[in-house]
């Protein structure tokens, strides 16, 4: 029997194990990393030292949603009807969760063979998981129901750390979680019948651990690699999570070639990552928080309702950056580097991911991917479509400078990290506006 933590919502994730089914089994995941393995070898790599694999457990499990315990029957039926509406794909369901179960740490390297099989690894794996996601046995999604568990996990971890009479109160404790097929950066808060409920883009938590372990590459290697192409090579790598947003690209065709270093740096991506997703529930528990679809659903469909909208996203992002607040007055960090780490580089990674540093990181890369994407409309439109742009919510940027005004100022504080990550994905952007019309459709091209 599992012991109990006297946090209801932790106790519950041991509780949800019995509701979860693995999206492949052990055997599977030894075959898949003896598939990466004999690529390798057939690449004429042999006698390396061999990185060390982590995996993501939580991204093993799926489960059917409206199977959870304490859902009213008014609840199991709208999560089934959404469901229903649109249809989860489940290759980039398999794709998406493999991707983000297994990483490889490395040593740094000490030649470019090691570099180019550090690099092989990652094209290797994303081969061997595209095959998995082209060849798993369709039947056991049948039912259209398995969907990621990371989301219930994610919304059990936010409950855990807010005040158990705000949640009782505000009935954020009685919210239904639905991961849905889509292409927005954040999650949307429902009100139905006077039932709440959160939904959410499955491909969220994949995405955003790929956004952090590209910047944590391009990070930890800014001194080691620092060549003349390095931005060319950043923007080849991010332009598959741009058209994501843009034109829905599917998700094999994301690649990360982003190499990780260091056991801690592939451990803190996995901690900037949760912290992300947490904030972003945070977020929506404070739209019901403050009513605010209620509060939508009066205002006047004939007058424009956008700054009433811009006014509730402020006001859910402080709801949230208050229960931040409080989280870090109780605990000042939380160290995630492996003690015995022997790159001493790398020692630093675990100073610049405390407390506000994975917010205002989410918020860079909201603001990069929204840039970038009305670089890529307005270069582009004449070639291909794209997703209609959604101008219900504030800028980023503008939303990050109202955050930033909320938290203590030693919170605030710049740190290399969050420094490196503003020049670097400007770096990127002004990459973009220097290429000639020409040579962005040749370099973007595959995405059409």
């Amino acid at each position: 029997m599992t012991q109990k933590t006297g946090n209801e919502y932790i106790d519950r994730m041991a509780d949800d194990n019995d509701l979860c089914i693995p999206v492949i089994n052990q055997k599977q995941i030894y075959d898949l990393l003896a598939n990466v393995d004999a690529m390798i070898k057939a690449m004429g790599f042999s006698d390396y030292s061999k990185p060390k694999t982590i995996l993501d457990l939580d991204q093993l499990q799926v489960l059917d949603y409206s199977k959870l315990p304490f859902l009213l029957p008014e609840q199991i039926n709208y999560i089934n009807q959404s469901l229903g509406k649109v249809k989860a794909d489940p290759q980039d369901l398999i794709f998406f969760g493999l991707r983000s179960l297994v990483s490889f740490a490395w040593e740094l390297p000490q030649s470019i063979r090691d570099v180019q099989i550090a690099a092989a690894h990652e094209i290797a794996l994303q081969t061997a998981i595209s095959h998995i996601a082209d060849t798993i046995d369709y039947n056991f999604w049948k039912e259209d129901t398995l969907l990621p568990y990371w989301m219930r996990l994610s919304y059990l971890n936010a409950l855990s750390k807010i005040p158990k009479e705000v949640l009782v109160e505000y009935r954020l404790d009685k919210v239904a979680c639905i991961p849905v097929k889509n292409t927005v950066f954040n999650a949307s808060s429902i009100v139905y019948d006077g039932n709440y409920y959160i939904s959410m883009n499955y491909a969220l938590e994949p995405i955003l651990k790929f956004m952090n372990r590209f910047l944590v590459h391009f990070f930890t290697t800014r001194e080691n690699f620092a060549g003349p192409k390095r931005t060319q090579r950043a923007l080849d790598e991010i332009a598959a999570i741009i058209f994501h947003f843009i034109r829905n690209v599917p998700a094999n065709n994301i690649f990360s070639y982003s190499v990780i270093y260091g056991v801690d740096s592939a451990t803190s991506v996995q901690w900037l990552t949760a912290d992300q997703v947490d904030f972003i529930f945070k977020h929506e528990l404070g739209h019901l928080f403050y009513r605010h679809p209620q509060r939508l659903a009066g205002v006047d469909p004939a007058v424009d309702n956008i700054q009433a909208r811009h006014q509730f996203e402020y006001e859910a992002d402080a709801f949230a950056a208050s229960m931040l607040k409080m989280e870090i007055s109780a605990t000042q960090s939380h160290s995630v580097v492996a003690e015995d780490s022997t790159i001493e580089e790398k020692r630093e990674l675990k100073e610049y991911i405390r407390g506000f540093s994975p917010v205002q990181l989410l918020f860079i890369y909201m603001s990069f991917i929204d840039k970038a994407g009305d670089r890529m409309r307005s270069r582009l439109s004449n070639i291909c479509s794209f997703v209609p742009k959604n101008h219900s919510h504030p800028s980023p940027s503008d939303r990050l400078a109202k955050l930033k005004q909320m938290m203590p100022k030693d919170v605030v504080d710049q740190n290399p990290l969050i420094e490196y990550a503003e020049k670097f994905f400007n770096d990127i952007l002004q990459y973009v506006d220097d290429l000639e019309d020409a040579e962005l459709i040749a370099r973007m091209k595959s995405f059409f």
